[in-house]
């Protein structure tokens, strides 16, 4: 039986070198985090990929003299492994974004041979440096951490975006928040850096000792990575010329010209590429090395090309039948690519269960377009969230016996046969069917 999405075929997009599966349970993802502790919820645990965030458990790793959200990702992700052995579990990781309570990343923030893989503060007006200029309205953000006496400061760019504080942060130290040699803040790598330090090259590092390493992928229950943020040039994705999760500030704070921005955008682009392909060759995998479709195209592109942790469905009911056609082409990236598909929600981000808006024809579609790489679930939704899993991801639908198909030349009716199921959307009344598989027992 051919098994489309396969690596047997040529894709336009990277695919994992496990097996594929049609198996519903694991073809299912979940993007959780709780900020208090580890994730003890079963039904969390049942899915398929579980992508953690390095919020998980702050509450716990941001206390103490040394920050180890890393070592706490390997300890969820082991308790994850434990009850679910077949599922793959994900974590979190930023080429962007230098975080210091990552211990990987401390240790270079602490040793000042690294100075040239980060970008700085602009001097001041003055000429002086930044450690002169400190809270004085020439940055946006401080140089120095006043809870310690003397401050702690350091002339490396540092936002206070999503950063742990004392006595109040995006989570709260019991004491002044110590993150090494430096204060506590989004650090930024410099991708121009071509130094060679300590016989390394900043890609190198990004390879050997941020992801395939033994916190990372060399680790028995860990199978791959969120890769979170980008450089740009002009906004596009992010909403601001600059660095992911920032607010744009970064660039007057630093002195980043247009071309340094260019530059900075075509070297992570580069590095990245190495990455993610050092990672594939490891047997692991990256999110945005998933096709996911954005409100602009028909044709699903990486998830890396746009906001893809908050990606809904990719047809909808105003879109079905264009992009239905356009997913049952043989060579369709749908098809072919590692596909993830979001479930409809109301973008919910309190401590709520996070409502399933769409399910029944979320599930439709996603049996019609999907291959044998393929995810249905939550993208981010926040921390500390309640989620569902109905009875239907659990349910065997055997395997595809053919792609999908319109039952006639401008329908809107799409059909797939499946080994123990027919799946069917109606594209006119936005109705989907599933015959002939028996639900799983909640």
């Amino acid at each position: 039986m051919l098994l489309f999405g396969t690596s047997a075929m040529a894709a336009p997009h990277p695919l994992p070198r496990w097996p594929a599966t049609y198996n519903m349970s694991l073809s299912t993802l979940i993007m959780p985090c709780d900020y208090q502790k580890f994730i003890t919820d079963p039904t969390i645990r049942k899915f398929g990929v579980v992508d953690l965030d390095w919020s998980n458990s702050k509450q716990v790793w941001i206390q103490g003299d040394h920050m180890q959200c890393e070592e706490n990702l390997v300890k969820q992700a082991i308790i994850m492994k434990e009850e679910t052995p077949d599922s793959k579990v994900w974590v979190y990781r930023d080429p962007v974004l230098a975080m210091p309570w990552f211990t990987t990343v401390r240790t270079i923030l602490d040793d000042q041979d690294y100075r040239p893989w980060f970008l700085t503060f602009k001097d001041g007006a003055d000429g002086r440096g930044p450690l002169h200029h400190d809270g004085d309205g020439t940055y946006h953000h401080p140089v120095c951490d006043h809870n310690y006496n003397p401050p702690k400061c350091s002339e490396l760019f540092h936002s206070q975006t999503q950063t742990p504080g004392y006595p109040t942060g995006d989570g709260n130290c019991d004491k002044a928040c110590n993150c090494g040699r430096v204060p506590c803040g989004m650090y930024l790598f410099d991708h121009r850096s071509t130094a060679i330090i300590n016989g390394q090259s900043f890609t190198d590092w990004l390879v050997h000792n941020l992801t395939v390493s033994p916190t990372g992928l060399l680790h028995e229950a860990i199978d791959g990575f969120f890769m979170d943020d980008t450089w740009s040039d002009d906004g596009f994705g992010i909403g601001h010329p600059g660095a992911g999760d920032l607010n744009g500030s970064e660039v007057q704070d630093v002195g980043l010209s247009h071309q340094d921005l260019v530059d900075l955008q075509t070297n992570w682009t580069a590095n990245m590429a190495v990455v993610k392909a050092a990672v594939v060759a490891h047997n692991g995998f990256v999110w945005q090395d998933m096709v996911c479709v954005g409100d602009g195209g028909t044709t699903p592109v990486k998830c890396e090309g746009y906001n893809g942790t908050q990606a809904g469905p990719p047809i909808t009911k105003d879109t079905c039948a264009t992009r239905l056609r356009e997913a049952c082409q043989p060579l369709s990236a749908y098809q072919t690519g590692a596909l993830f598909y979001g479930f409809k929600d109301d973008g919910n981000r309190g401590p709520a269960t996070v409502p399933l808006l769409d399910f029944g024809n979320d599930l439709t579609n996603f049996l019609l377009v999907r291959g044998g790489y393929a995810w249905l679930g939550y993208s981010w939704v926040g921390c500390s969230e309640v989620y569902q899993r109905p009875a239907a991801l659990d349910t065997d639908y055997g395997k595809p016996l053919g792609l999908c198909s319109e039952t006639a030349a401008g329908s809107g009716v799409f059909v797939r046969e499946w080994s123990k199921a027919n799946v069917s959307m109606d594209c006119n009344t936005w109705h989907g069917t599933i015959n002939g598989a028996t639900p799983a027992a909640d």
